[in-house]
């Protein structure tokens, strides 16, 4: 079976930081051909920088195509100019089956065997992005994504919200395939004690992820005089809100306890999780999060808001804890508890590992490769 795997976003090279879809595209790529070794799989990555030589990557290997999609093509409100790109790529490759994620109108998916696997909303989540000309590029969604993901018969949703989040968009047979985490992570697994009251967020600095609560909840924790440090880890893709939260950690005087290294290889994440205490993620959007799924295989009880399947993820005071994104005092009371007893951070992270086993790649690839089949069984 010769497969093509659609994706907008992934690491340029093992190991190098990328989005959680593209993270997530790589190592379902990598076990997919792991657990079927007869698969003929070809990665298309459609919005890379600039167009690369075609390349084998990965242990086990497959075939990686780059294409830039043109300005014009992404720019217009009919997606049939950049599928008929997408189409020029995906001919000579004679692919029996089409996966895209993420991005419905790069295909038109009455026209080729194909799946789609929601990750996001693109149009809400651009609209509330924060960045320059989000409105407009959010209407361009808007007018583009309903109508393409109706034309698919099949669909991959990695939490329910996705279905919810979607309703009357969608005509497809609906398969439930939850995101694959990396085995690195689970490898890295073990109790919180001994780890220092470390709270990390993981996530592009960015309106959305809502790094400026974190920041005011950790003035909350240490006004209370609990000793706490925050590590925010992710790349300053939004320079007004980035200048914004230098700003807030100068005037509340968190210089010492509040740390940005940027976006961080792949390679040592699993180790910057394994010294935190307690993950954060107090996100206005989500759909389901690769850094909670993660954070769970490491052992790490994750603080997180209840957008999108937050919920799904986390179990309310059994994994982790719920709490609104929009009040600091909140998010203080709920990761306090952690910060305060390492015990507790211990049993609520076995808990999460418990949930996590669910994301092995291993497994995730062979509910995939099912889905595979019964599209290309239903004709």
């Amino acid at each position: 079976m010769r497969v093509v795997l659609l994706t907008p976003v992934l690491p340029s090279e093992p190991g190098q930081p990328s989005r959680g879809a593209g993270i997530g595209a790589f190592t379902l790529a990598q076990a997919l051909v792991r657990v079927d070794p007869g698969l003929d799989l070809h990665v298309v990555h459609f919005r890379a920088p600039k167009d690369r030589p075609t390349r084998t990557v990965g242990d086990p290997p497959f075939t990686v195509h780059t294409h830039q999609a043109s300005k014009l093509a992404r720019a217009l409100p009919d997606p049939r100019m950049l599928q008929a790109e997408v189409e020029r790529v995906l001919r000579p490759l004679q692919p029996d089956l089409v996966h895209v994620r993420g991005t419905a109108s790069l295909l038109d998916g009455r026209r080729w065997p194909s799946v789609l696997s929601v990750h996001g909303v693109t149009e809400r989540e651009v609209a509330l992005g924060g960045l320059r000309g989000g409105r407009q590029r959010a209407l361009l969604h808007q007018l583009r994504e309903p109508r393409a993901r109706a034309r698919y018969a099949h669909m991959i949703a990695i939490v329910g919200h996705a279905v919810q989040a979607l309703e009357g968009q969608l005509h497809a047979r609906v398969h439930f395939v939850p995101n694959a985490v990396d085995p690195a992570f689970f490898d890295a697994g073990g109790p919180r004690d001994g780890t220092d009251p470390l709270i990390v967020h993981s996530g592009d600095i960015c309106p959305i992820k809502n790094q400026l609560a974190s920041v005011r909840a950790l003035a909350v924790l240490a006004r209370r005089g609990v000793p706490a440090r925050l590590r925010l880890v992710g790349l300053r893709t939004h320079p007004d809100y980035a200048a914004r939260l230098d700003a807030l950690v100068a005037e509340l005087g968190l210089q010492d306890r509040v740390e940005l290294p940027g976006r961080i290889g792949r390679e040592h994440m699993p180790a910057e999780l394994a010294a935190a205490r307690v993950l954060l993620l107090p996100s206005r959007v989500e759909m389901a999060p690769l850094a909670v799924s993660e954070a769970s295989a490491v052992g790490v009880p994750a603080v997180v808001s209840p957008a999108g399947g937050n919920a799904e993820l986390v179990v309310d005071r059994y994994s982790g804890r719920l709490c609104s994104a929009e009040s600091p005092e909140g998010i203080a009371d709920a990761l306090q508890p952690y910060l305060q007893d390492a015990a507790l951070a211990t049993l609520h992270g076995g808990r999460a590992r418990e949930i996590a086993e669910r994301h092995r790649p291993d497994a995730i690839a062979r509910a995939t490769l099912d889905v595979y089949r019964a599209v290309l069984d239903a004709g």
